[in-house]
């Protein structure tokens, strides 16, 4: 690749923006997943004696009269977390988009 430029200032100044504009969108939708897949990979995860931690913490929440509630916050905070990222991933795929035109 010869542009009358050493090869370090081409890569800096050319082949990194290009390979930034096109990985971002999979890389965000990426750690959308990952943060999603995060909850089944606890629960599916877990050895035994987790797990009977794991249903001890339920038995407790149930037994103090609390119902489904610690789910339902801990399904919000994924909400919290998921959809500003799934936005940002929104706004790179339209800008990559606009840009390959």
């Amino acid at each position: 690749l010869e542009l009358g430029m050493p090869q370090w200032r081409a890569m800096v100044s050319i082949v990194i923006p290009q390979a930034v504009k096109i990985v971002l969108p999979p890389l965000t939708n990426e750690v959308i997943l990952l943060t999603k897949d995060s909850s089944l990979i606890y629960v599916l995860g877990l050895t035994a004696s987790q797990y009977e931690l794991t249903k001890f913490g339920r038995d407790g929440i149930s037994s103090l009269g609390a119902g489904l509630t610690p789910l339902l916050v801990a399904g919000a905070f994924y909400l919290v977390i998921t959809i500003p990222l799934s936005l940002l991933a929104r706004k790179f795929e339209s800008r990559s988009a606009r840009t390959k035109r």
